[in-house]
């Protein structure tokens, strides 16, 4: 397979090289026809002498063809304006040669613009060989390297300490069998999953129906789901966009791809293979890799064939989609998933109905929430489709905190000790609110009271009539009020961890206005998929029902014959513990063993909800109890299942609001958490919470010790400019503004300047000279570089950050965009709830008014009880009351906590500059015939390239005649592109 990848490569390099001799050839073509024009000049002639020689010499070098004596306009878009000039120039000749009038300075000014397009074009191929050249660089540095010797090979891999430790923990716990209790799993599933309650009938009819499901569908798999042409494609996408392969064996897949013969073929090979799979086994051995993350973390990579992995790739899509579609279809089942948000009674609503008359319908806090969570959090690591993808950018990883090189409290120890299954978790929820009732159980007269709740929001699906009248028919699913979120697939794992720093800042902001406080934790599950014991595994998907036949497979899958590619003369060791990295089998295998902590969570801790991204776990509630019972059920679960939680990852905080302070403009304190939740801070990537501030904040420290990194890779990658743009890129750019979480309207204007002054600082530390003390930056430094190596000066800015495809280099700044959004981001906090609450006080005293002159109107039929009346039915109910349940109760007033949920959430746009129809940018623009996605056209345009044109445009247009650098026809783009396509090896 590696020959064919090689073959297209190689093919690729073949054509570079012609396409740059052919390129040199033109260059020297023209540069002959511009020294002929620099003699014509250098006679020092009249300009009615000499013009006429220029322009014939102009025509020839631009090839513009004549007919019949008259230049011929071209059909060329590049050559377009040159060819109408001439023809227009031919006109200029006649009447100066008849017109006495007529001004020699005009003539000169034509002899000017017409040297100027050669020295632009002169300009343009010095450019395109400047781009051969960094081309024919990145090529001559990622050649293979010659085969060191046996000595230069035992160095390079007992070079790095960290490489050698992180490999020896990983060997220790892989090939070492976990030490689980089955039986303890097994307790923990019947006591979830059955438990002792009326409403048990309705969770075992739930969990009866995906056991059936699970048996049917794997059953059904290999008659329904068989390879063909089509599901080899996908599959192919899926495994180029995934981590899983050499560069070799993507090649040999794009290969695959385009041939239909090849896809056939393949495919009635794994058919056959799947109608075996009783018997399918990985073979002797697979190689093993380990390689080394931006982040500095290292990670084990199975170097199968393409055919197992092709093989693989497909049964475990199918699996996933499978147990995504049955795992959601279970959390809406009616009666199965608790509700969030404050529990009202029937007395409750009955009251309400009987001050403020038939309720409101519209959106609610709660429901957003949810909304949210199951769009973008439940069982996120399953996939929607066969041909979703998962296609983060490069550097958008989380950073790895060391404790010791971070600001701030060091965390306790979170090593859990082994108990029997959630005894201890068990007995401190027995007090609880029990399951929700149904809503229709409610609406009865003799509906039970005192001891029986019911979710404010429940009441509101009695029935399909009082749904649409009271406007609750927002929630597509009417027993759970749980959004169909599920039409969209899902954000990437980065993305959506980025959107929990965002949710959490939000609520606090929210909580502490109008609950008084928060409590939160967040943990990490350590090396989720090296140490998830296999017995963990198979018992979870034997009870929910997975046939023995797939058990048997899946445990072959699990129990690989490894060895490491460094060590040829060792035995292949089976795998006892853990699951292959970048495998789909292994994402679905580790989301539905994690599914029941979720499920587990929303059961025991009053039905708030967990937000879990794959490993990463986050926990908040406004009841400082609740959140300390949901963090002894995390390590209860976790160690019941035989993993373990990350010291580095893990820490909580208690913010409360400080007394006798307004609820739009208040203070904060942070609360001791004892010994109920876990020490140290909430971190995440390079920011931390500060309790004290409800705000997450840069920890400095941690980006000292990557500048320092920054600065190591960029040496290495310092033999091929491609090369350091895309570790910078990847690096300064992208990792630290990911790993800054974001802009967003919850972190406020000041997250911005923090983020803006340490992006300068950044760039300054990484190009300090050291010779003379002197900050630089990534321009001047780059500009050094070409100087020395090709010779090549006076370049202009805006060559470094125009794209590729206009013959730029494409350096990303991180400034333009946060420059671009700072100004629309949130900065007066208090001024957004001040509104808030005058609009809620406002409708208070509105809806008092109402009763107080009897227009009250319930409608008989759309309330629990219209003859009821409460013992103060004289006195409208009081403010406190009236506001108690406003995240479960739509609002009847704008500027709801709904709104203003959603607008501290979002991101805020760029605001992108204006350009002017008539400049020069703009009409170059229009002219520019570059559809590329990021320069034209002008209103598809994103603000980040508006600006690039707006601002380094006028200098391209000058010295290049048009935002084109470079000539796409000239650039060798397919072998540029191929290496830029490729993730950055990283220095060890």
């Amino acid at each position: 397979m590696s020959s064919q990848g090689s073959l297209f490569s190689t093919t690729l390099q073949e054509i570079t090289q012609t396409k740059l001799a052919e390129l040199d050839k033109q260059r020297r073509v023209f540069e002959d026809y511009c020294e002929q024009i620099n003699s014509v000049l250098a006679k020092q002639q009249d300009v009615e002498e000499t013009l006429p020689a220029i322009a014939e010499l102009v025509r020839r070098a631009f090839n513009i063809a004549v007919k019949d004596s008259k230049v011929v306009r071209s059909s060329d878009q590049d050559r377009l304006s040159i060819s109408i000039e001439l023809q227009t120039l031919d006109r200029v000749f006649t009447q100066a040669k008849y017109d006495p009038s007529f001004s020699v300075k005009i003539l000169e000014q034509w002899q000017e613009r017409l040297v100027g397009h050669v020295e632009q074009q002169s300009t343009k191929y010095a450019f395109a060989w400047l781009y051969g050249q960094l081309t024919n660089e990145s090529v001559a540095a990622k050649a293979p390297k010659p085969k060191p010797t046996a000595t230069e090979d035992d160095f390079e891999h007992v070079g790095g300490g960290k490489k050698l430790e992180a490999r020896a923990k990983w060997e220790e716990g892989v090939f070492v069998a976990a030490n689980v209790d089955k039986a303890a799993i097994s307790k923990l599933l019947d006591d979830l999953f059955e438990p002792q309650e009326t409403e048990s009938r309705v969770l075992h009819k739930a969990l009866k129906d995906m056991q059936d499901k699970a048996v049917g569908f794997g059953d059904s798999f290999r008659q329904l789901k068989a390879f063909s042409a089509d599901s080899l494609r996908w599959a192919i996408d899926g495994l180029l966009t995934s981590d899983l392969l050499t560069q070799d064996k993507r090649d040999a897949l794009r290969g695959f791809k385009n041939s239909d013969t090849i896809l056939k073929e393949v495919a009635d090979v794994l058919n056959m293979r799947l109608d075996t799979i009783d018997t399918w086994s990985w073979g002797d051995e697979v190689v093993l890799e380990e390689r080394r993350n931006l982040n500095g973390s290292y990670q084990i990579f199975m170097h199968e064939d393409v055919l197992q992995a092709l093989f693989l790739h497909h049964v475990g899509v199918h699996w996933s989609v499978f147990w995504r579609e049955t795992l959601r279809v279970f959390q809406s089942t009616k009666d199965v998933w608790k509700l969030t948000g404050e529990t009202m009674t029937p007395l409750d609503r009955k009251r309400r109905e009987y001050f403020l008359g038939t309720l409101p319908g519209g959106r609610t806090l709660a429901a957003e929430k949810r909304k949210t969570y199951r769009q973008d959090y439940f069982v996120s690591q399953l996939m929607t489709s066969p041909y979703q993808q998962r296609n983060d950018a490069e550097g958008d990883e989380e950073a790895e905190l060391d404790l010791e090189q971070a600001e701030g409290v060091e965390m306790d120890s979170v090593q859990q000790k082994p108990r029997r299954a959630l005894q201890t978790a068990r007995k401190s929820t027995q007090q609880l609110a029990p399951r929700r009732q149904m809503a229709s159980m409610a609406a009865s007269k003799s509906a039970p009271s005192g001891n029986r709740f019911t979710s404010a929001e429940a009441y509101a699906d009695e029935d399909d009539e009082s749904d649409e009248d009271m406007g609750f028919g927002h929630f597509d699913d009417e027993a759970t009020g749980f959004d169909d979120a599920g039409s969209n697939p899902p954000m990437s794992t980065m993305a959506a961890k980025k959107q929990l720093l965002r949710l959490l800042s939000t609520d606090i902001h929210i909580s502490t206005r109008t609950s008084g406080g928060l409590a939160a934790f967040r943990t990490q599950i350590q090396d989720l998929y090296p140490s998830l014991p296999h017995v963990t595994i198979l018992t979870v998907l034997e009870y929910l029902g997975v046939p023995k036949q797939w058990l048997g497979f899946f445990t072959q899958f699990l129990q690989a014959p490894l060895r490491f590619h460094d060590e040829p003369d060792a035995k292949p060791r089976q795998r006892l513990t853990g699951t292959p990295s970048s495998h789909v089998l292994s994402e679905m295998f580790a989301d539905v063993v994690l599914f029941n902590l979720d499920f587990l969570i929303n059961q025991r801790a009053e039905g708030e909800l967990l937000f879990r991204v794959n490993d990463d776990v986050w926990f908040w509630s406004s009841k400082p109890q609740v959140c300390a019972d949901a963090w002894s059920l995390v390590k209860n679960f976790t160690c019941t299942v035989g993993l373990k939680l990350s010291d580095n990852h893990t820490g909580s905080a208690v913010i409360r609001r400080t007394s006798g302070n307004n609820q739009s403009a208040h203070t904060l304190e942070s609360v001791d958490p004892g010994d109920k939740l876990p020490q140290g801070r909430i971190r995440w990537g390079m920011i931390a919470l500060d309790p004290a501030s409800g705000r997450f904040r840069i920890d400095q420290k941690m980006v000292d010790k990557h500048i320092d990194e920054l600065k190591r890779q960029l040496e290495h990658s310092g033999n091929s400019v491609f090369s350091y743009v895309q570790v910078f890129n990847s690096y300064a750019s992208t990792f630290f503004s990911s790993n800054f979480g974001e802009s967003a309207n919850c972190f406020g204007r000041q997250h911005v300047d923090d983020m803006l002054a340490t992006h300068q600082r950044i760039q300054q530390e990484a190009f300090l000279d050291s010779a003379d003390g002197q900050h630089s930056n990534i321009i001047k430094h780059l500009q050094h570089i070409i100087a020395d190596r090709f010779n090549t000066t006076n370049i202009p800015d805006g060559y470094f950050f125009f794209p590729n495809e206009l013959g730029g280099l494409e350096i990303q700044s991180p400034f333009i965009t946060l420059l671009q959004l700072r100004d629309t981001v949130i900065s007066d906090f208090p001024k957004v709830f001040s509104d808030v609450f005058a609009a809620e006080k406002a409708a208070y005293l509105s809806a008092k008014k109402t009763f107080e002159d009897g227009k009250v109107q319930r409608r008989y039929g759309k309330v629990l009880d219209a003859e009821f009346r409460p013992q103060d039915h004289e006195t409208f109910f009081s403010y406190e009351e009236y506001s108690k349940f406003r995240e479960t109760l739509p609002a009847s007033y704008s500027e709801n906590l709904v709104d203003i949920w959603t607008r501290l959430l979002r991101k805020p746009s760029e605001s992108a500059v204006d350009l002017n129809r008539y400049d020069a940018v703009h009409m170059a623009l229009e002219t520019c015939n570059v559809y590329s996605g990021k320069i034209a056209p002008v209103y598809t345009m994103s603000a980040y390239w508006k600006w690039i044109a707006v601002v380094y445009g006028p200098e391209i247009i000058e010295r290049f005649g048009g935002l084109k650098i470079v000539d796409a026809g000239l650039l060798p783009m397919g072998m540029a592109e191929l290496y830029r396509g490729e993730r950055v090896k990283w220095q060890e």
